[in-house]
């Protein structure tokens, strides 16, 4: 992102890789100038905040660009056949638990009964895109779920018995009901944390599943080096992953719990009020990224 001086290095920081982050991290171009604000411990001018909104508004709509399009090559995909498995075919590398191919590629196509699966034409509804949109989210929450976290013994099963599509789509139906119910900014964030969380337990050799408190202790410093809300905001997404898949993560333990309240420092403040020029800059700016 061509920024003004400080906020590429903030970003690095809190661990933004691509747009989507951005999108997942903050619902408002507001609340994204005013944390990178408390990070760099300065005030932006107004030609310089509505630098950093206007970035912030072109990261959303690149990444949900990107999302349509991931939507768009979904539906096709799966428009192509009625069947539920896939022909044999190369497996894809394999992942850090040992998942036989057949189950991995149900995996990745979803298991949905073909009768729920959208068309090329009701994608074009807004609400049919939105409702898709969750869909891959919750597909991509399970997958994730069932590759690096939930122990399989402990609920009964084996990857041989999920080789059979329908006690596969009956698996993730129990294992989903609770991201099931919430909404996609919702599951966009829980996505971007876990998937932090596990390239941070990669890059240290921390078992991702069974984690030791100062493990999450360390990983919670680290994020919170990112502005005085972020560890407060990734303690919350790894609750909601401990409690809903039964991980038993030690969040409670005095060395975590801390970390669920933002920052001693951090006070939020009412926001200064925008100027009418600003106010009509950033309409326009809505209107042209739309493309109106």
């Amino acid at each position: 992102m061509d920024q003004p001086e400080g906020v590429n290095d903030f970003l690095r920081k809190v661990g933004v890789q691509t747009c989507a982050d951005i999108r997942g991290l903050w619902k408002t171009a507001r609340e994204f100038c005013e944390e990178v604000e408390s990070s760099l411990s300065t005030t932006f001018d107004p030609t310089t905040a509505f630098q950093v909104a206007k970035a912030f508004t072109r990261a959303v709509r690149v990444a949900n660009e990107e999302l349509v399009g991931h939507v768009d090559c979904l539906v096709s995909e799966r428009a192509s056949s009625q069947r539920l498995v896939l022909r044999e075919g190369p497996c894809e590398p394999p992942p850090s638990t040992s998942i036989p191919g057949k189950v991995r590629r149900l995996l990745a196509l979803g298991v949905e009964p073909a009768e729920h699966r959208l068309n090329p034409d009701t994608v074009a509804d807004p609400a049919a895109k939105e409702a898709s949109a969750k869909k891959a989210k919750v597909d991509l929450i399970f997958r994730i779920a069932m590759e690096d976290l939930v122990d399989l013994k402990e609920l009964g099963l084996s990857w041989n018995a999920l080789r059979d599509p329908v006690r596969l789509q009956s698996t993730k139906e129990a294992l989903t009901q609770s991201a099931s119910r919430l909404g996609v900014a919702r599951l966009t964030t829980l996505l971007s944390s876990v998937k932090r969380w596990k390239r941070y337990c990669l890059e240290k050799d921390y078992p991702i599943r069974h984690p030791t408190a100062l493990m999450m202790s360390e990983f919670l410093a680290m994020v919170g080096h990112g502005g005085p809300t972020a560890a407060a905001s990734m303690w919350h997404a790894l609750l909601w992953w401990s409690t809903s898949f039964g991980l038993g993560w030690p969040l409670d333990h005095f060395a975590c719990k801390p970390y669920r309240f933002h920052a001693p420092q951090h006070r939020a403040t009412q926001a200064a009020e925008l100027e009418p020029w600003e106010f009509i800059n950033l309409v326009q700016l809505t209107v042209a990224s739309r493309g109106y």
